[in-house]
């Protein structure tokens, strides 16, 4: 082998050298940020757990559902009071009187068939 293709082999082994090396640390970087991001993943989910856990016990979030559940519960009886005024049904009035009509649909049917009367 000639001199000049001795140095250009020998750069050759060393850019290869050089190329492994630097895979080698970019797989080492890349294992450490990966199990970096595990850990930062683990820890931001305590700590939105813990949040939640802290803004559901806070009393001003506590107060604030019982108001809106109080408000609701006013709302409907409007809404009743209402519908009652202009003596219109309202949904749990059709669904008590649909109910009972699906009782008496029933009862029919069986005293249709112990009377043989069905088609």
């Amino acid at each position: 082998m000639t001199e000049q293709a001795r140095v250009v082999q020998d750069s050759v082994d060393r850019a290869r050298e050089v190329v492994r090396s630097l895979d080698k640390e970019f797989r080492k970087l890349q294992k450490r940020v990966d199990t970096q991001r595990r850990v930062l993943e683990r820890e931001a989910s305590k700590r939105l757990i813990r949040f939640v856990k802290d803004v559901r016990e806070n009393p001003v979030i506590k107060r604030a559902e019982a108001l809106q559940k109080d408000a609701s519960r006013q709302v409907e009886r409007g809404v009743e009071n209402v519908l009652g005024a202009f003596q219109i049904a309202s949904k749990s009035d059709l669904q008590r009187i649909d109910r009972k009509l699906n009782q008496i649909n029933r009862k029919l049917k069986e005293i249709e068939t112990s009377q043989g009367l069905t088609e």
